[in-house]
């Protein structure tokens, strides 16, 4: 099983990095995670086809971890896709998926092929890749919108993941809305940390996965402040154990 880091990127545009995206591949099984802007032409670069894509993974709506997802799905019927294609999101977003993809005039019965929404819901076990699993808790990296007048009943459905590989259980968080959600697992045993390293510092990761005895610490989401984050894992940390991620690292796992 091997794990491509598509897009490695913060929010703030990058031109050596593109948005947040992270492609899982096992034989014929695979997951692509996130789809943040630029993910079909990043696909193209991997020579990744579309149509082989069987399963997407929705973090949150935030742009750069989803506005590349109706453009992908387009890709999909343009290349004349067939077979069925399954999308996992937090069951408080079905509405604005479904509204998302009537916007953009992506209708299923104009597709060519389906669209198997499942719905996931927090602390509860789904089954992807075969005997694979995963779990998503909420983090807080929304919660700062909680509060505003015109919010109305958007949902502010932000997850984090514990993907559960038959060698090895990975925490993934594209996003954070604080260092306490890096013990969101704090209840299992987890060997690979994947983080991003831009709403929490380097200082605040690496104390989280010494507590938790954490092995293996992958960087991403990467903001402006790429070398000091460099030169801070060099002076301070065994770079052995910690992975800064670039566009195209491929990770076996």
């Amino acid at each position: 099983m091997e794990i491509y880091f598509l897009g490695t990127g913060s929010g703030k545009i990058n031109p050596s990095r593109f948005f947040s995206s992270l492609y899982i591949h096992d034989k014929k099984k695979n997951l692509l995670i996130d789809t943040g802007d630029g993910i079909s032409r990043r696909l193209l670069e991997e020579r990744i086809k579309f149509n082989e894509i069987k399963n997407i993974l929705i973090t949150h709506f935030h742009s750069d971890h989803f506005s590349g997802f109706p453009g992908l799905i387009t890709q999909m019927k343009l290349g004349k896709r067939r077979t069925a294609l399954n999308i996992f999101v937090h069951r408080s977003l079905a509405v604005t998926v479904n509204s998302i993809l009537r916007s953009f005039y992506l209708f299923e019965e104009r597709l060519g092929f389906k669209l198997n929404f499942k719905y996931f819901s927090y602390n509860i076990s789904n089954r992807i890749l075969g005997r694979n699993s995963f779990i998503a808790r909420q983090n807080s990296h929304l919660s700062k919108y909680a509060g505003l007048k015109r919010a109305g009943k958007v949902s502010f459905s932000s997850s984090s993941f514990l993907l559960n590989f038959t060698k090895n259980k990975i925490f993934f968080t594209g996003d954070l809305g604080s260092a306490n959600d890096l013990f969101l697992f704090k209840d299992q045993k987890v060997d690979t940390l994947i983080t991003e390293v831009t709403h929490v510092n380097l200082d605040e990761i690496i104390e989280a996965a010494s507590v938790q005895k954490i092995k293996k610490i992958v960087l991403t989401h990467i903001p402006d402040n790429e070398k000091q984050i460099r030169d801070l894992i060099v002076k301070k940390y065994d770079n052995k154990k910690i992975i800064l991620s670039t566009d195209g690292l491929r990770l076996k796992i």
